[in-house]
């Protein structure tokens, strides 16, 4: 049983921005973010490794939307919108999701921001958020075994407990991390991370 975090719902804030650190904002849902979460999932490339690898219809991706809104308005955390900062354009999503008593986390991004620094800054903003605001025990991640770039990422930030699992679509490489292991081993080189983002995001605009 997973239970709701009532600090997170009586935060006006909370509810709306997430994260705020840098070029990434992470975010809630609005009406204008429903195209660019559409266009994501009706991607070929973006869903090739995504259950069961097909596209999704535009209908699909408005309720799916829908229920991360609901989710965040209820319990204070789901899916949240990744943005850039500059324009509050869309980038992806990234979060959380309760499957059978256990928080999946995960994201994806649109493709042109693949090799942007955005998607590890994301991460750490988010596992910062998850473990030390939201308060969750443990998360675990899901990968296509053929999925290399998202391999890459997700073992950067999982890669303590790794193995191979059957999932409905086929094998999946499930990684494993605890709060103990967050604090121990990720906790401060992803700080050190961020700090390095920021003087370089700072540079850039100045």
């Amino acid at each position: 049983m997973i239970e709701n975090n009532p600090s997170l719902l009586t935060d006006e804030k909370s509810r709306n921005i997430f994260q705020d650190f840098g070029s990434v904002v992470i975010r809630n849902w609005s009406d204008a973010d429903i195209d660019g979460y559409a266009e994501l999932v009706a991607d070929p490339t973006a869903m090739k490794y995504i259950a069961d690898g097909h596209p999704r219809a535009r209908a699909r991706a408005e309720a799916e939307v829908d229920r991360f809104r609901k989710e965040i308005s209820t319990r204070g955390w789901s899916r949240f919108v990744i943005a850039r900062r500059d324009d509050n354009k869309f980038a992806g999503y990234i979060g959380f999701q309760e499957v059978n008593g256990e928080i999946d986390y995960g994201g994806r991004f649109l493709q042109q921001f693949w090799r942007s620094r955005m998607i590890p800054l994301s991460y750490c903003l988010t596992l910062e958020y998850g473990f030390e605001k939201i308060g969750f025990d443990s998360l675990y991640a899901t990968v296509h075994p053929e999925n290399k770039n998202a391999l890459s990422v997700t073992k950067a930030f999982f890669g303590i407990n790794e193995k191979l699992v059957s999932g409905a679509f086929g094998q999946l490489v499930r990684f494993d991390l605890n709060r103990e292991q967050y604090n121990q081993m990720l906790r401060e080189p992803n700080r050190k991370f961020m700090s390095k983002a920021a003087r370089v995001h700072a540079e850039t605009n100045a």
